[in-house]
């Protein structure tokens, strides 16, 4: 028997996935051209899409790490910021200024580009 917790999951992410996902697996120009194979592709990339959302929630602070995948694509992906390309490939992210899901963003930018901890010796 799953626990109250692990069930809370396995229905948040099969209702994140069958929103996100909803007419994306079946619809294409060519009904007949679908393969069991199309549609494990299509899932496997929902799935991989789905758990690098959850961990960047996670990574964001503990007010996302419970949050649904469209309030973290919202808040969290969807951000209002304007790119600025220097030379050499440098490429800068301006976000906007008393942005208020800046702390949140940047505690999922910063545990992501950290560089990585020392191995024990």
């Amino acid at each position: 028997m799953c626990e109250s917790k692990d069930y809370e999951v396995a229905v948040s992410c099969h209702m994140d996935l069958s929103r996100h996902t909803k007419g994306k697996i079946t619809r294409t120009p060519l009904p007949w051209t679908l393969t069991p194979t199309t549609h494990a592709a299509w899932l496997t990339l929902a799935a991989i899409a789905h758990n690098l959302l959850r961990a960047t929630g996670c990574l964001a602070g503990p007010a996302h790490a419970r949050a649904r995948g469209a309030t973290l694509r919202r808040r969290l992906i969807g951000i209002p910021a304007r790119l600025a390309r220097h030379g050499h490939g440098h490429i800068t992210l301006h976000l906007p200024d008393h942005w208020r899901r800046q702390t949140a963003w940047m505690n999922a930018f910063d545990a992501l580009h950290r560089p990585p901890s020392a191995a024990p010796a």
